[in-house]
């Protein structure tokens, strides 16, 4: 803000580029920052006193991760695995490290998280920290995290980590199925051309990562159903087509295979059946595509 004009002139600029909207710009100005505008928007999870707070580990191996629901904290059970002592979370909202401990915090919802089974797991095997960044957000779109206001609270999380000189080794996404749902009012004609512009803006998402952490990988999952909504091969040939257009870019998972009601709770949401399989598959890609162990 400022204090001269006593406007929020990084955002103003946003406006100007027609990245946001004029009546979001005037949302923000009854913020003190975009972080607590997020926040109170999509009502992201307070700390309480059952998360231990810690100094952020030296040397870890960071995973941002993020996305729809699926990625946030909307599995119908918390996992009951044991939670290895060298997992942390990072929550966005103050800039400090926790203990792992579900649901995350800096993603939404009250439940159980899909990255745990594999976060558990590569924690499990790796001599080092790991550290988990979560910031899932339900029913966002991919216009929203490539330049809406998502891809302003994702650049302030990463410009705190670069901050605090906490550099993300990997991202992981997994969003597609609200895109997907609005595909459905759509006409044959116009569904055929909107793997282009899918593309295009899961691109943009790429790139802002790789903006701030250029040896940082990026592993996108292929998602577009969620309960009604069928699979869509437009969004999710456009999902396989980052990993051609970008380096250290691969395909972390097959969601949309694990579209039977026995993996998910709502035929949406994963139950802990379904994100041990998600889990699997995300640890499988890892090894195949970043280190083994």
């Amino acid at each position: 803000q400022n204090p001269e004009t006593n406007r929020c002139e990084h955002f103003e600029s946003y406006f100007k580029k027609g990245k946001i909207s004029l009546s979001f710009l005037k949302q923000i100005e009854n913020y003190r920052n975009i972080k607590n505008l997020i926040t109170e928007k999509y009502v992201i999870l307070k700390i309480n006193t059952d998360y231990k707070k810690v100094s952020c580990p030296k040397s870890s191996f960071i995973i941002g991760y993020f996305g729809q629901s699926n990625s946030a904290n909307y599995v119908n059970q918390k996992s009951k695995a044991t939670i290895p002592k060298n997992l942390y979370q990072y929550n966005w909202k103050n800039n400090s490290c926790y203990q792992f401990k579900e649901p995350l915090l800096g993603s939404n919802g009250e439940g159980g998280n899909s990255i745990t089974s594999f976060a558990t797991s590569i924690a499990k095997n790796y001599k080092g920290n790991i550290l988990i960044v979560p910031y899932g957000i339900g029913g966002t779109t991919i216009e929203s995290w490539a330049h809406g206001e998502l891809s302003l609270i994702s650049e302030q999380i990463y410009k705190d980590l670069r901050k605090r000189k906490l550099n993300v080794d990997l991202f992981l996404l997994h969003q597609g199925e609200t895109n997907s749902s609005q595909l459905i009012y759509l006409n044959s004609v116009v569904k055929s051309k909107y793997s282009k512009p899918y593309l295009k803006n899961l691109l943009m998402v790429i790139d802002q990562t790789k903006k701030y952490f250029p040896r940082s990988y990026f592993g996108v999952s292929l998602v577009s159903f969620c309960g009604n909504t069928k699979s869509s091969k437009y969004i999710v040939n456009a999902q396989k087509k980052v990993a051609e257009l970008r380096e250290n870019v691969y395909v972390s998972a097959n969601s949309d295979s694990l579209n039977k009601k026995k993996y998910r709770t709502d035929g949406c949401h994963f139950n802990q059946k379904g994100v041990r399989l998600l889990g699997a598959m995300y640890e499988k890609s890892f090894k195949k595509n970043i280190f083994n162990y």
